[in-house]
């Protein structure tokens, strides 16, 4: 049973991989950025996003309104998929 950062459980789990952006110091004292590859299990809530399911919020859909994750995230416009 896999729980969402906000605490939410499921009995399904969603096992996810991905890269993620790190940073790193050199020897040198200057910083620069790796990619390096991660693995984690984040529980199937039935929602439509990944980020969505990671989180968990219990006022979903609502909570996309205010969400930091949502937040510039474009429109879906119907006339560009027509």
């Amino acid at each position: 049973m896999a729980k969402s950062l906000q605490g939410a459980s499921s009995d399904k789990v969603i096992h996810v991989k991905g890269f993620m952006a790190c940073p790193v110091q050199k020897p040198d004292g200057t910083w620069t950025v790796e990619k390096r590859p991660y693995e984690e299990d984040i529980p199937d809530l039935g929602r439509a996003e990944l980020t969505c399911n990671q989180c968990g919020w219990s006022t979903y859909p609502e909570c996309k309104e205010w969400c930091r994750a949502w937040c510039g995230r474009p429109k879906s416009n119907k006339k560009s998929q027509e």
